[in-house]
């Protein structure tokens, strides 16, 4: 099966560029990979190559500017890595919180309703609820709520005053002042 040509326009900033040297590219791989404590100096060293070719190769190809780009893009992969992570130990405890949910419903039916004292039940109900809430990644508390507020202004990209608005306005809706 023939090869399908690279789309020379289309490749990422990390990756070989149009025209670059098979050589060249192999020392921006090194350096690329080296994270935060490259230099092209550690890179000579790595390499034992002259750091003077480095340096010419650097400024032609535009190192700087194309690990800057490889960070965000490793940034970004543990972001989504870290949020997929999340979501899968929170279905995990969601499956827990039911289970555990499940056993004091039981427990509450085997027990003669006069031995509980009314703040065990209470205590009971609360502690059930509140482990369901935060396996849901819901608030347990006004504190939680707040945070999830300003996190959500982050993420639509709101300015600090906008921000300081919404969680102004949330306030009032918390104290039931809408």
């Amino acid at each position: 099966m023939p090869r399908k040509p690279i789309d020379w326009d289309n490749v990422e900033p990390w990756e070989r560029q149009k025209g670059e040297t098979q050589k060249s590219f192999a020392a921006f791989a090194v350096y690329r990979d080296m994270g935060s404590e490259r230099s092209l100096s550690k890179l000579s060293q790595k390499l034992v190559k002259n750091k003077v070719t480095l340096a010419k190769w650097s400024v032609q190809w535009e190192w700087q500017e194309r690990v800057g780009a490889w960070d965000v893009e490793l940034d970004r992969q543990g972001r989504l890595a870290q949020i997929a992570a999340v979501q899968d130990m929170n279905e995990r405890h969601v499956i827990l919180a039911r289970a555990m949910l499940g056993i004091v419903a039981r427990r509450l039916q085997s027990v003669e309703p006069g031995t509980l004292s009314p703040s065990d039940v209470v205590k009971w109900a609360d502690v059930s609820a509140k482990l369901e809430r935060l396996a849901r990644g819901e608030a347990t508390d006004r504190v939680d709520i707040m945070e999830r507020v300003r996190q959500m202004a982050r993420d639509l990209g709101l300015s600090p005053s906008e921000e300081a608005s919404a969680v102004a306005e949330a306030e009032r809706v918390v104290r039931g002042h809408v």
